[in-house]
């Protein structure tokens, strides 16, 4: 018998201590470069914003891939490349992210939603899953 399985999740991570340090000059290399990782562990990036402290990724991902090594892969290429291409200071994620996966239905709003983060996030304040991340972090999570 074969299974087919779509599974799409929207994820979140942050920048330590939520410090301000992703220019928006840099988004493009960003996510070419959450692209070719995503590309790396078999899922597939359908978008990915980013904020001056924060970055949103959509993507497919396969049920034989652990979110989490797709998470890890990110970050680790991400916060590497943040090192490299400005050395006179030390970037680091903070420790985990929050997910969560995501119907067909509202994909579309999603894509939106990810592609305004600079806009969104220069005109409003927290939203749900921020309060999530800070709970779990407040709890030990």
């Amino acid at each position: 018998m074969r299974r087919v399985h779509d599974v799409v999740v929207h994820l979140v991570w942050c920048v330590r201590h939520r410090l301000a340090l992703l220019d928006a000059w840099d988004d493009a290399r960003r996510i070419e470069l959450f692209v070719r990782k995503s590309a790396d562990v078999d899922a597939t990036l359908i978008v990915a914003g980013c904020a001056s402290d924060h970055v949103h990724v959509v993507a497919r991902v396969p049920t034989a891939r652990p979110i989490a090594e797709v998470v890890r892969r990110l970050k680790g290429a991400s916060s590497r490349v943040e090192n490299l291409t400005h050395p006179a200071r030390r970037f680091e994620w903070q420790d985990g992210y929050w997910c969560e996966s995501v119907s067909p239905g509202a994909l579309d709003p999603l894509i939106a939603y990810v592609q305004r983060q600079r806009e969104h996030h220069a005109a409003s304040s927290a939203e749900a899953w921020e309060t999530l991340l800070s709970d779990a972090a407040d709890d030990g999570r």
